[in-house]
């Protein structure tokens, strides 16, 4: 469509050029036969080169109308399954089965055989992190500080980051259940908030 009113455009501007022509000499000439009066000839040429320079113009930027079409039909839109326009959970699998071994649609949440599934193994690591937490504040009252900047920052950037993505990887596998069953089915039902996928992803978070 763009291309057929450029065409228009190329017609309309060969047809005015011929016109303004037949114009300029007629208002110049008492006989058919006449000579171009000076400087005529000149004006003519530069009207020619505009309209040329101009159609060059229409031309690339048509060229560019038409690159431009294509690659939005080419990037990937939002979707209700793909709320981000593109599938995350590939990702997150290919990630996770080369750390573990294995893919995460195969992880089961078994008691006393998954890490942290019983109470024992809870409270044991509880206990430590307080320990750990208010015996590092009591050991270093009277001491000097520690200049741990860089470590502090690449901790924090690493926890954003798996914090991020983990969020997002909720947001695909939640959202179009809350969407089309409701907040109680995403919450209760176990086809809903308790798939394999999410399973993982509570473990994980």
């Amino acid at each position: 469509m763009v291309r057929d009113t450029f065409l228009q455009k190329e017609n309309l501007f060969s047809v005015a050029a011929a016109e303004r022509r037949q114009e300029h000499f007629s208002s110049r000439c008492a006989t058919p036969v006449c000579k171009v009066p000076p400087g005529a000839q000149q004006s003519i040429e530069s009207t020619d080169t505009f309209l040329i320079i101009a159609w060059s113009r229409l031309e690339a930027l048509a060229a560019s109308v038409t690159m431009s079409s294509n690659a939005l039909k080419t990037f990937p839109l939002p979707t209700l399954d793909r709320p981000f326009g593109v599938a995350l959970w590939p990702i997150f699998d290919k990630l996770y089965s080369s750390i573990q071994g294995y893919s995460p649609q195969n992880f089961r949440f078994v008691q006393g055989v998954t890490p942290m599934s019983t109470l024992t193994e809870t409270a044991g690591m509880l206990i430590a992190y307080y320990i750990i937490i208010f015996g590092g504040r009591e050991f270093m009252r009277n001491r000097p500080a520690y200049k741990l900047n860089g470590l502090f920052m690449i901790h924090n950037l690493y926890l954003t980051i798996i914090s991020a993505g983990l969020l997002v990887l909720f947001i695909e596998q939640l959202l179009p259940t809350v969407w089309r069953h409701g907040l109680f089915y995403a919450i209760c039902n176990h086809k809903g908030g308790w798939t394999n996928p999410l399973v993982i992803l509570y473990y994980v978070g």
